[in-house]
C-alpha cells in the first residue's frame, strides 16, 4: 500500500534521502506470519489490559472496535499461510506482570492487577501443533529470546508482522527484526493500538524505513500469486 497516501502526507526526508527498501514479496520457505501478543489479557473485553484501563477512566472503545477487525484479518492470514505451507509464529508475554528491570530499577509494573485475566493466546488465533511460540518479558523479542535462532532454523528471513499494540510491542518487534536483518512487512489493518493517532504515528516512523506496509488483502494476493507460481 502507499502508506503516505493513506496518511495524506509526503514521505519524510530520510525515507526520500536513502536508497529504498526492497519491494519485498512472499517467498516459499523464507516467509513467516508473525502474530504479536494476541493474548486474552491484552485483547479481551472485561479482562486484563482493557478492564484495567477502563477502571482508570481510559476509553478503550476505539481499541475494542479495532480488535474485532484485526482478529478477523489475522485469522484470514493464518489460514492463508497454513494453506500455502508457510510458517506461522506467535509471541506472548511470559505472564510475569511485575514490570521491567531498567538499569537495576523496576519500571512499568501494572498499576492494578485485580482485573481477571486468562493466560495464553486467544482461541480464535491459537497456535497449531509445531508452530513456534516465543515467550518474552520485553516489548520486542529480538536480542532477548531465541526467536532469531528459531526463525533461522526454519529458513525464515521475511516476516509478515501483525498483532498488538502497534506503537509498543509490534513496533519494537519490527525494529528488532530489521536490526537482525529480516525483511519485514507490517500489515496495517492487522495491528491495533488504543488510538488512531498512535497507530498512524507508528506507520510514520516505520514505513519504508524499517518495513514495508501492506494491507491484509495485499498479503492474501501475494499468497495467491505464490501458490500459482507467479
Amino acid at each position: 500500500m502507499d502508506v503516505w497516501a493513506k496518511l495524506g502526507e509526503p514521505a519524510p526526508p530520510l525515507v526520500r534521502l536513502f536508497d529504498p527498501l526492497p519491494r519485498m514479496r512472499l517467498e516459499q520457505g523464507r516467509t513467516a506470519l508473525l502474530v504479536v501478543d494476541m493474548e486474552y489479557g491484552s485483547v479481551t473485553e472485561g479482562e486484563g489490559l482493557i478492564a484495567m484501563a477502563e477502571e482508570q477512566g481510559i476509553s478503550m472503545a476505539y481499541y475494542v472496535s479495532r480488535l474485532r477487525e484485526i482478529t478477523l484479518n489475522i485469522r484470514r492470514l493464518q489460514e492463508g499461510f497454513r494453506a500455502a505451507g508457510l510458517e506461522v509464529v506467535h509471541t506472548k508475554g511470559r505472564g510475569t506482570k511485575g514490570g521491567h528491570c531498567l538499569g537495576g530499577v523496576r519500571v512499568r509494573p501494572l498499576r492494578s492487577d485485580q482485573a481477571p485475566r486468562r493466560r495464553g493466546i486467544i482461541a480464535e488465533l491459537a497456535p497449531r501443533e509445531r508452530e513456534v511460540v516465543i515467550e518474552k518479558d520485553t516489548p520486542g523479542p529480538f536480542g532477548v529470546t531465541n526467536i532469531d535462532h528459531a526463525l533461522r532454523v526454519l529458513g525464515v528471513d521475511i516476516l509478515v508482522a501483525t498483532g498488538v499494540v502497534t506503537d509498543q510491542c509490534v513496533e519494537a518487534t519490527v525494529r528488532g527484526a530489521f536490526d537482525f536483518g529480516y525483511q519485514v512487512i507490517l500489515v496495517e489493518d492487522a495491528c491495533a493500538t488504543v488510538s488512531p493517532e498512535l497507530h498512524d504515528a507508528s506507520l510514520r516512523v516505520l514505513a519504508d524505513w524499517f518495513c514495508r506496509v501492506w494491507t491484509t488483502s495485499e498479503v492474501l494476493e501475494g499468497l495467491r500469486q505464490l501458490q500459482e507460481g507467479q
